[in-house]
């Protein structure tokens, strides 16, 4: 697991610390989001510019609320923003390592299936976002659903495959 948060930090933690701003530009249409909520206390239902970003209130309320509780503006917002894809990226390493455990009980297809997740994830979909945060329920719901399709425990002596 440490070599996974290793990769964590140098694929993600690195470039928000020597960008020392957000990578990516959709990100601060969602901090301007969530300083609208904080500032107004709701959503606007029928804005006229960027009216989706109004219609996925879940995040974003939330994240306001959040702000309000630490007295953060917009600019403090985009300082916590740019460590959410290291963040994103080892809330996913843990919750993977989960779901992995409960189809394989070896460890090294555990490691292979994180490191393959890590390599092929690294496109940018784990910035300040919506998606990033349903992402991350998503694989929680599936580490729920497969709680009891887990392996049971082989007995001694009994192999369980049917064979006398």
């Amino acid at each position: 697991m440490a070599f996974l948060l290793a990769l964590v930090a140098a694929l993600h933690l690195a470039p928000a610390y020597a960008y020392g701003t957000l990578r990516y530009s959709w990100a601060w249409k969602h901090i301007g989001i969530v300083d609208y909520i904080v500032r107004n206390g709701s959503l606007d239902r029928n804005a006229a510019y960027l009216a989706a970003y109004h219609n996925w209130p879940g995040f974003f309320i939330a994240c306001a609320w959040i702000a309000e509780r630490f007295s953060a503006g917009p600019l403090d917002i985009a300082k916590v923003a740019a460590y959410a894809p290291p963040v994103f990226a080892a809330l996913y390493l843990m919750v993977l390592h989960a779901l992995f455990l409960k189809i394989t009980h070896d460890r090294r297809l555990v490691f292979l299936a994180q490191f393959v997740f890590l390599g092929g994830n690294w496109i940018g979909q784990d910035y300040f976002s919506p998606q990033a945060a349903t992402y991350l329920l998503y694989l929680v719901a599936m580490l729920l659903c497969l709680g009891p399709l887990q392996k049971p425990t082989p007995v001694p002596g009994n192999r369980g495959d049917g064979s006398w």
